[in-house]
């Protein structure tokens, strides 16, 4: 997916699995991609992700971006053999951020209290416990 928003629409390298913030320092969500200089938020979905508590959970997900003045689009299983209609939404996502550019509420930068976890070192630093409580679903 990144490569596809880098390569093939040409656009800003994106952070990857970064944590976001509202402006009172709660974490909104951490998106597989973010366009820091549009808002734009892209996710993607595969098989997992199309029933039940994990639907659910991913279009909670999407409101609260959205209600924090975020575009969002997503990638699913079936853009992986055609990017075509994918590339479509992501530029169009991006032209409707720049195009409206509602008031920023939001952002990259972490609270005081926050533990990073973006980096190999900083995962490999957390304690144990922190470990099972931070990357419980996934690889350290």
């Amino acid at each position: 997916m990144r490569l596809h928003w880098q390569l093939d629409l040409g656009l800003p390298h994106p952070l990857c699995n970064h944590p976001i913030f509202d402006l009172a320092g709660n974490h909104i969500g951490t998106p597989d991609l973010l366009d820091v200089e549009a808002g734009v938020v892209g996710e993607y979905d595969g098989g997992l992700h199309l029933a039940g508590e994990r639907r659910a959970g991913d279009i909670q997900r999407e409101s609260l971006f959205r209600r924090s003045g975020l575009e969002y689009v997503t990638m699913t299983s079936i853009d992986r053999r055609d990017p075509t209609r994918f590339l479509r939404r992501t530029q169009e996502a991006r032209e409707r951020a720049l195009r409206f550019r509602p008031e920023r509420r939001w952002t990259v930068d972490p609270p005081n209290w926050w533990t990073p976890t973006v980096t190999v070192e900083q995962r490999r630093s957390l304690t144990a416990a922190q470990r099972e409580r931070f990357l419980k679903n996934r690889a350290a």
